[in-house]
């Protein structure tokens, strides 16, 4: 039927009704307005999930009753062998929670965790002042790496039930349905750092590939706390694959024990904190490894010839089956670290040096600019722009703090300003066609503005 035609049964129909009295008519509308809303009703969709439910109650959830309907994670997650999802301990965690709120009711959120020994207290959960269609729970990082520390999974068990009830004038008017989920304070392992591949070049003749690798410092950022329950260490380079168990000790250091799985022939690994270079290991393509003398150095000597191209993928793999990788190329150009310096000043401060620094007269904090550098390690020029990570630690004694004051990833450059305290600056950059540069670091003691001098013989 087209927009101008008309139904002649629809005509008369219209006609009958007009002659009606006008209390039948109502009547008969009536019973024809439920026939059609039924039609629909039964045609829709909508009603599918509840066709069961009394129409009743039905009407009652939809226009009266409040319920969470879904929830989502502003922060990394990632689900363990079990299926369980986990989130780290190294930032804050929001979860927003999205509401069927009809009437718009003022509510006052509360949660329990399944353990019902978590502290509950220092985890907010707040229905958004200008929106109540929305939850939110901020769970802070110092939370999460109280249960991550005890290392059992009892304790790590923070699956939340979300409670919710409708408010007036303080008090409690009614409760509705509670909202649960599964969720356990689980950080991934750390990445190996400095991941570099060397030539083998003590026998001219018969070179081979070395993969050279640090482990994280036992006791900085939390370390033993996080990470005690890794378990191995696996590096791959196509169908070869060596395997090695990982014991973390009491004090956090790292221990790599003698492989037990092989699938690539024959390899040494050894720690050592002579320079590679005393042993004719080289560097490839100008990458050379920054080893210390701290005894987290490692070596793998493979039985691989060093010709061509290789990559080797470097995995670090937790009780629970959360991982983390790292890959070290000899044809993917390697970033630079980048430069720390304060805002103002032509020179930049080396990695792994105290500086003192004072506030500015009239100022109350200290400015610092990480910029990520226009080179390569190799002095080739980088184009585009570059991600630059970077995290603010306090310290005590030259220690960073297990808990990160501040932290966040910028394009190119970043400012921050900082307050009277010892800290501790720590940034590395990345790049898409990049290996990610080495995470390079900064100790600053920021000291308030120097108090003017006067002499007393001018007052």
């Amino acid at each position: 039927m087209y927009k101008n035609e008309s139904c002649a049964s629809c005509k008369g129909m219209s006609a009958r009704l007009a002659r009606m009295p006008a209390n039948v008519r109502a009547a008969v509308c009536a019973v024809l307005l439920c026939a059609g809303a039924a039609f629909i009703f039964a045609a829709c969709d909508f009603f599918t999930p509840t066709w069961n439910e009394p129409i009743g109650e039905w009407f009652e959830k939809y226009t009266n009753e409040a319920a969470i309907d879904r929830h989502e994670f502003f922060a990394p997650t990632y689900a363990d062998k079990d299926g369980n999802i986990c989130i780290g301990s190294e930032a804050d965690c929001t979860i927003t929670f999205y509401l069927r709120n009809p009437k718009k009711y003022d509510l006052k959120p509360a949660w329990t965790a399944a353990n019902p020994s978590v502290p509950a207290n220092s985890v907010s959960v707040i229905q958004d002042a200008s929106d109540r269609s929305i939850i939110r729970m901020t769970i802070p990082q110092s939370f999460l790496l109280m249960c991550e520390q005890n290392n059992e999974d009892e304790e790590r068990n923070i699956s939340p039930t979300i409670h919710i009830a409708q408010h007036e004038n303080g008090a409690k008017i009614r409760e509705f349905a509670d909202y649960s989920f599964n969720l356990f304070a689980n950080s991934k392992p750390p990445e190996l750092l400095s991941p570099t591949v060397l030539n083998d070049a003590s026998n001219e003749n018969d070179q081979k590939f070395v993969v050279a690798f640090r482990v994280p410092h036992p006791t900085e950022y939390g370390f033993y706390m996080r990470h005690q329950d890794i378990a191995k260490l696996t590096i791959a380079h196509t169908n070869n694959v060596w395997e090695f168990p990982v014991d973390v000790g009491h004090n956090g250091h790292i221990t790599i024990n003698e492989g037990s799985d092989y699938r690539g022939g024959s390899c040494t690994l050894t720690t050592s904190d002579e320079d590679p270079s005393s042993k004719s290991w080289n560097a490839i393509n100008g990458k050379y490894f920054p080893y210390a003398k701290d005894g987290l150095n490692y070596y793998l000597e493979t039985n691989m010839a060093a010709s061509g191209d290789a990559a080797f993928t470097l995995t670090l793999t937790d009780s629970a089956g959360l991982t983390s990788s790292v890959t070290a190329s000899t044809r993917m150009p390697k970033l630079s670290y980048p430069e720390i310096s304060k805002k103002g000043e032509p020179y930049t401060y080396s990695s792994g040096v105290p500086v003192t620094v004072a506030c500015a007269q009239g100022e109350t904090t200290a400015a610092f600019v990480i910029k990520a550098q226009a080179c390569d390690v190799a002095n080739n020029p980088v184009s585009g722009s570059t991600t630059v990570h970077w995290k603010l630690y306090k310290t005590t004694s030259g220690h960073p703090d297990p808990v990160a004051e501040n932290s966040g990833s910028v394009s190119n450059d970043v400012t921050l300003s900082i307050v009277p305290g010892t800290w501790r600056i720590v940034s590395w950059a990345e790049k898409a066609g990049y290996e990610k540069s080495r995470t390079t670091f900064v100790d600053v003691e920021v000291r308030p503005p120097r108090s003017s001098r006067t002499c007393p013989l001018c007052k």
